[in-house]
């Protein structure tokens, strides 16, 4: 289920940027594209890769969450932000990639 899937890639995410790591290939990242994957009834692949890329973010969410995070107690960790981590992460890769 995506929520499930979700929850632990947010939860590895906190957990990587609370310790100073990059997001990056392996990890939160890959549990992320997995759970997105899973969702929509498909495999992990560079190019379903790039599609969720396509999908990920927008400024609109972006913004919103931007706007949320107020709304949290300080040092708490955000959903919003946690996914825009992981959408950076996966711009990052992805583009790496094409290179």
């Amino acid at each position: 289920m995506l929520c499930e899937g979700l929850a632990e890639a947010y939860a590895l995410a906190s957990a990587e940027l609370g310790a100073g790591l990059a997001l990056r290939e392996g990890g939160a990242l890959d549990c992320f594209v997995a759970a997105c994957a899973h969702a929509r009834g498909t495999v992990d692949s560079p190019g379903f890769r790039r599609g969720l890329l396509a999908r990920s973010d927008g400024p609109v969410i972006t913004r919103y969450w931007k706007l949320a995070t107020g709304l949290f107690t300080p040092g708490e960790p955000v959903i919003g932000a946690l996914h825009h981590h992981l959408s950076v992460a996966l711009h990052a890769q992805v583009g790496a990639r094409a290179c």
